[in-house]
């Protein structure tokens, strides 16, 4: 099993798309966060130094990636599903290098093995801070016509915007039966926003992911 760590998005994805593609659900926050840190390397906007995306091979075959990537402490990393091994790899890599994960979000197999591998090599104990689904919209219906029209946010906005989503957060908390303002997103920041709404489309079996 061989692991590959890389800074740059665009050679994760020429390794990885092909794995990424089996499973465009499953995959799509890691896909999508690759994806527009290339679009934004090709606008002139570097990604963070400290930011890597991870591929881990076994008999030539991609079995598992991994990214981190979020901006906020404690930048938890994202793990799609992997074998244990590949888990465990990618933990001792990380802990070989100085680097000890606080927080993981993903598929919650292997952000279990890969938080109590970390666990045992660096100490402490693992808990599961929150459960999340994702949920494909296979049809969308077009929320009917508002007055006005979309502009960019001014300055003197960011407030009003941050209570928006602040108080979109906590009721998408209440919705799940967690108590508002619990927190979550692996550790620390706000939660990330849900993968697809559409307006009154109705939802579709979700898949477990953490």
């Amino acid at each position: 099993m061989h692991l590959t760590l890389t800074t740059d998005a665009a050679d994760f994805l020429a390794g990885a798309r092909e794995h990424l593609a089996a499973d465009p659900l499953l995959s799509t926050v890691v896909a999508t966060v690759a994806e527009r840190t290339v679009a934004d390397a090709a606008d002139g906007v570097r990604a963070p130094a400290q930011d890597w995306w991870a591929t881990i091979h076994d008999a030539g075959q991609v079995v598992g990636v991994a990214m981190r990537t979020a901006p906020f402490a404690p930048r938890p990393a994202y793990v799609l599903p992997m074998p244990d091994e590949a888990a465990r790899l990618l933990t001792r890599t990380l802990h070989e290098r100085g680097e000890d994960l606080e927080a993981v979000n993903g598929a919650l197999p292997a952000v279990r093995v890969l938080l109590q591998e970390t666990a045992r090599l660096s100490g402490g104990t693992v808990e599961v801070q929150q459960h999340m689904r994702l949920f494909e919209l296979d049809r969308l219906v077009a929320p009917r016509p508002a007055p006005g029209r979309l502009r960019p946010a001014r300055p003197h906005e960011v407030g009003l915007v941050g209570a928006w989503f602040e108080a979109f957060a906590g009721d998408a908390e209440e919705q799940a039966g967690r108590e508002r303002g619990g927190g979550g997103g692996g550790g620390g920041g706000p939660p990330p926003p849900p993968p697809a709404a559409g307006g009154g489309a109705p939802p579709t079996p979700g898949r477990p992911v953490g």
